[in-house]
């Protein structure tokens, strides 16, 4: 399933709300990493966090917040572990997940979009096949 990069949210603000949108955009910028570093790096997998939200009453599930944390932390260290600051745990009638960590989510995101771009232009390969000395006369 190939996800289109959408730029983070990095500018989270206490006045703000998550909405649909918001939740939909981390979601598949999670996916999205994922299946570049795939490409780069050894490939790994990360837990499903199911289909887009259309509903709100979706929206309020502690586990799928537990699910961005642990597919985020996961693909840090398959790519080349940065500090992107402590895991949160979330947890039934517990406190919503707030601005500061959202802030911290996205900016996680795009850090590690831009690490993963730099792998792959380090991965080019050469226009040509060594070893081939068949053709080659001396």
């Amino acid at each position: 399933m190939e996800v289109d990069w959408i730029k983070p949210k990095t500018n989270w603000a206490s006045t703000d709300r998550m909405n649909l949108e918001d939740y939909n955009r981390i979601k598949n910028n999670i996916l999205y990493l994922k299946e570049k570093a795939n490409e780069v790096n050894k490939e790994f997998s990360i837990q499903n966090m199911g289909e887009d939200i259309v509903d709100y009453l979706e929206l309020w599930d502690y586990e799928k917040f537990n699910l961005f944390e642990g597919n985020i932390e996961k693909i840090n260290q398959s790519i080349f572990t940065q500090d992107i600051g402590i895991k949160k745990t979330f947890y039934p009638n517990g406190m919503f997940i707030k601005y500061d960590e959202l802030n911290r989510l996205e900016k996680a995101c795009e850090k590690m979009k831009d690490i993963i771009e730099r792998q792959t232009i380090g991965l080019r390969k050469i226009p040509f096949i060594l070893g081939r000395f068949k053709e080659v006369r001396i």
